[in-house]
Parts: structure tokens; C-alpha cells; sequence
């Protein structure tokens, strides 16, 4: 999906994993977490790819600062060295922001 970004929703998505995602260090899975209010976001990504989990966690405890969570995971190593590539690193110190066709830039800043 993400050899090229050449879609609104792509360029979404692409600016919300460059912001929130996380690549493990295997290059094996993506995943990305957001609070439980915001579980549309996970929702949306896994309609676009077929082969990911969705997941909820409803553990509140606020003295271990565990607050309910939904979330994407997506184990692919392909999809992970393409986001990579585009990203410029797996850390977020690492990354850079790729030059995108000007009318998918606003929804790249939309997800970031």
C-alpha cells in the first residue's frame, strides 16, 4: 500500500503513523495506539488493510497511568520497510517529512 502515497487516504494515514505509529525493531509490525475516544482513527486502518488487528484495552488505573486504549496492528514486513523508506528511519529522531504532491498535503497534516 505504501510503495507510493497517491491517495487522500494514504497521505492520512501516512502523517498519522509518521506522528503516532511504531515500527518494531524487527521491521516486522506496525503498530499504533490511540485513547479509547479516538478508537475511529485504528477503525479506519483496518478497513484499508485487510490483514491487521484491531484491539481495546479498557484498563484504567491512574497510578500506573494506564488509561483505556484502542489500537492497529499490522504485521507486514514488507508494508514496515516501505513506511521506512518514505519515513527516512524507524525512530522518530530519524525521520523526515517526504515531498508529496501538493494537493495531498493537507491530509498528511491532518493525520500528523
Amino acid at each position: 500500500m505504501f510503495e507510493k502515497i497517491d491517495t487522500k487516504e494514504k497521505a492520512y494515514m501516512f502523517g498519522f503513523f509518521m506522528g503516532d505509529g511504531h515500527i518494531t525493531k524487527d521491521h516486522n509490525r506496525l503498530e499504533l495506539v490511540v485513547a479509547l475516544s479516538d478508537k475511529v482513527v485504528p477503525t479506519f486502518f483496518c478497513e484499508q488493510f485487510e490483514t491487521s488487528k484491531y484491539f481495546e484495552r479498557l484498563k484504567f488505573d491512574k497510578k500506573a497511568r494506564t488509561f483505556p486504549k484502542a489500537g492497529f496492528i499490522l504485521h507486514s514486513k514488507v508494508e514496515c520497510k516501505n513506511l521506512i523508506q518514505l519515513f527516512g528511519g524507524r525512530l522518530c529522531v530519524e525521520r523526515r517529512v517526504p515531498i508529496l504532491k501538493t494537493d495531498l498535503e493537507p491530509y498528511f497534516i491532518l493525520g500528523f
